[in-house]
């Protein structure tokens, strides 16, 4: 009989039509809401750029989004949306491509004869992995490479 009933079961099984359809789903792509003003995000992006610019903060391996926030006294939310928002970036690839950027002036300066290690540590990377994998994805070259292509 449970035999009968899982034949039975099955038959009209496979005979049903598609038990789930998928709807189309309407692709209202929803905006984000805002809750600073364009002035303020402007004023804060100002701000933020010339922090990096004159005091260097992507120099410490610790700078945090927390920490970052206490010396610009701006609060970490507000910090974030201009970042994402505005600037198109998140915390960790604005700060990787400032330092990025630190190890390319480095490296292109002979008078310096750190290796390559040392010039990521003094730049602001924890770890020789995270600053090769970073240097990479960001020039697409190995900073081995890229202090070969100088030097030619």
């Amino acid at each position: 009989v449970l035999l009968l009933f899982i034949y039975i079961f099955g038959f009209y099984g496979l005979k049903q039509k598609v038990i789930y359809r998928q709807t189309p789903s309407i692709a209202t792509e929803k905006k984000p809401i805002s809750f600073l003003s364009a002035d303020a995000r402007k004023s804060i992006q100002k701000v933020l750029l010339e922090y990096f610019e004159n005091q260097r903060p992507y120099l410490n391996p610790d700078l945090s989004m927390t920490l970052l926030s206490e010396n610009l006294s701006i609060p970490k939310h507000q910090i974030a949306e201009v970042l994402n928002g505005t600037i198109g970036k998140n915390f960790f690839l604005f700060v990787n491509e400032y330092r990025v950027k630190a190890v390319k002036k480095m490296l292109s300066n002979p008078s310096i004869l750190y290796s390559i290690e040392a010039i990521g540590y003094e730049c602001g990377f924890n770890s020789k992995s995270t600053f090769f994998s970073v240097f990479k994805k960001i020039t697409g070259l190995t900073p081995t490479q890229y202090k070969e292509t100088i030097q030619n």
